[in-house]
Order: C-alpha cells, then sequence, then structure tokens
C-alpha cells in the first residue's frame, strides 16, 4: 500500500493525486492499528504507554526529516521533487526485504522439522 502511495506521488495527474491522498490516509490508519495490536500482544499491557510512547517519538524524529528533504528538492532538483520521490520508493522497497526474510527463514526452519 505505500509502495502503491509512493508511486503515486511521482505521478503528476491530478486524479492520480486524489488517489494517493486515499492510500496516505488508509496507509497510515493500517500501520498505527497493526503497531497497537503489535505493541498489545507483545508487550505487557504496564508497559504498553511507555512502548508505545517511544515508537511515536521515534516516528517524529523520522518526520523530523521533512524539512530537509523538502529544502533539497528546493535547492538541488530545482522544485522538481521526482528524485526525492525516488529516493523515498526504494527506501520504501528495501524495507520490505525485511518481511520477505523473516517469510524465507520460518518457511526453510518450517520444511527442516517436516523432513
Amino acid at each position: 500500500m505505500t509502495a502503491g502511495f509512493n508511486i503515486c506521488t511521482m505521478i503528476p495527474i491530478l486524479p492520480v493525486q486524489f488517489l494517493t491522498f486515499v492510500l496516505q490516509l488508509t496507509g497510515r490508519a493500517f500501520l498505527f492499528s497493526i503497531l497497537v495490536a503489535f505493541l498489545t500482544m507483545a508487550f505487557p499491557a504496564k508497559y504498553f504507554g511507555c512502548v508505545y510512547g517511544t515508537c511515536r517519538i521515534i516516528a517524529a524524529c523520522i518526520a523530523l526529516l521533512q524539512y530537509p528533504l523538502f529544502q533539497m528538492v528546493q535547492e538541488l532538483f530545482d522544485e522538481n521533487p521526482f528524485y526525492a520521490d525516488l529516493l523515498l520508493l526504494f527506501l520504501n522497497l528495501c524495507s520490505l526485504a525485511q518481511p520477505i526474510y523473516v517469510y524465507y527463514f520460518v518457511a526453510k526452519k518450517k520444511y527442516l522439522h517436516e523432513n
């Protein structure tokens, strides 16, 4: 979903930008709800607030990178965000490597235990 959002941001057509807005909203809602569900299952209830707050602080620190990225687009790329969007798409696709690796690792371990 977020990869689709990143791809849609690179297309400068207004109807596609409406789709980008919808993908942004649903992606954020999905990610935050998954985070809360994971923290609820993975940590004891007495630590939920601390761990959730830590996750939000980390997200806020990453969000602080928006301004330098905006400045980079303004100064280096002559107000053309294509290369910044391409960089973000690459980083987003790199983040998919961990779930794919975990799936491969679990499938390999399951196969070894069956034989």
